[in-house]
C-alpha cells in the first residue's frame, strides 16, 4: 500500500489536479484538499479503505469526462466514465479559502443520465 503525505491537521491531503481541469471548471488554479478517511466513512459501500478513495479521487481529477454544476452554488460534480460504462464522481467546493473534495462516490447509469438530461 502506498503511503501518502499528510498535511496541516493530519487529515487533509493535497490532491493533484492538472491546470486543464481548472480551466474546464472555470476557476482559478489553486490547491485542492481531501480528507480520505472522512470520505471513506461517508461511503463505505463504495470504498473499503481511504487509499481506495485516494485512487478514485485522483483518477477522476486527472481526466474528468464530464463536469456538471452541483445542486449548491460553488459545487461542481466531476464524472469520469470507465470501461465498465459506470461513472465515478466527486464533488468539489470552495470553502474556507481552499478547494475541498466534498464527496466521492460511484454513479449508476441512471444517475449519470439524470445529470446529463439536466444540462439540456
Amino acid at each position: 500500500m502506498k503511503l501518502f503525505l499528510k498535511l496541516r491537521n493530519q487529515t487533509d491531503f493535497e490532491v493533484p489536479v492538472p491546470t486543464s481541469v481548472f480551466a474546464r471548471l472555470g476557476i482559478v488554479p489553486d490547491k485542492v484538499f481531501a480528507n480520505y478517511e472522512f470520505l471513506q466513512r461517508k461511503h463505505p459501500e463504495y470504498f473499503q479503505t481511504p487509499e481506495q478513495v485516494r485512487t478514485h479521487v485522483e483518477s477522476v481529477m486527472s481526466r474528468p469526462t464530464y463536469i456538471f454544476p452541483g445542486n449548491v452554488v460553488d459545487h461542481r460534480v466531476l464524472v469520469r466514465t470507465n470501461d465498465a460504462n459506470h461513472a465515478v464522481a466527486l464533488e468539489i467546493i470552495f470553502r474556507g479559502g481552499k478547494y475541498r473534495v466534498r464527496s466521492a462516490y460511484i454513479l449508476s447509469d441512471q444517475q449519470l443520465q439524470t445529470l446529463q438530461s439536466a444540462q439540456k
